[in-house]
């Protein structure tokens, strides 16, 4: 029986992060997580906040948080639990964080993912690079038991929307 995405699974993702144009390159740097260090960052990051499923995204320009909320959990306040965390993982104050972290949920997390996959939301538009490091990190999430039914199905569909983009413009030119 195939899997259909529903709003309802939409509205279960948060996103939570900075980017080259919310933070400085020093911030971005402090809070990249280390390739070795995401398996056990991701066990961290569900055991210590109310998120069930979670990708860790972090290169460059980029660190983000992708996770799904449990049923009557309210995403904003989820989303700045994220950010907590975010901000305690990589021992900085939250005061240090808060100005630069962007907290998204539902409907603008999903549509915030499709534009990251697509190369829409990159220091330049349309680079190919982005989306690769995203199938990157899902894989990585999935080989540490961090991703269930709704990452899978929101993922998939991102990345399917993304190669569309890609295929059906000239945003890559």
């Amino acid at each position: 029986m195939a899997r259909v995405l529903t709003e309802a699974m939409l509205n279960k993702l948060v996103v939570v992060g900075v980017n080259h144009d919310s933070a400085s390159v020093e911030l971005r740097e402090r809070i990249a997580f280390a390739p070795e260090k995401v398996h056990e960052s991701l066990g961290a990051l569900i055991r210590d906040t109310q998120l069930s499923e979670a990708v860790i995204l972090s290169t460059c320009n980029r660190t983000e948080l992708y996770g799904v909320l449990p049923d009557n959990v309210d995403g904003v306040r989820a989303s700045d639990q994220v950010a907590d965390w975010l901000a305690a993982h990589h021992e900085l104050d939250i005061n240090q964080l808060s100005p630069s972290v962007y907290r998204n949920h539902g409907v603008v997390a999903a549509s915030h993912l499709v534009r990251v996959a697509a190369g829409l939301n990159s220091m330049v538009l349309g680079e190919p690079q982005i989306f690769g490091q995203m199938k990157s990190a899902f894989a990585v999430a999935q080989e540490a038991g961090a991703v269930g039914l709704h990452l899978n199905l929101i993922f998939s569909e991102a990345f399917r929307i993304a190669k569309k983009v890609r295929t059906d413009t000239a945003i890559g030119e």
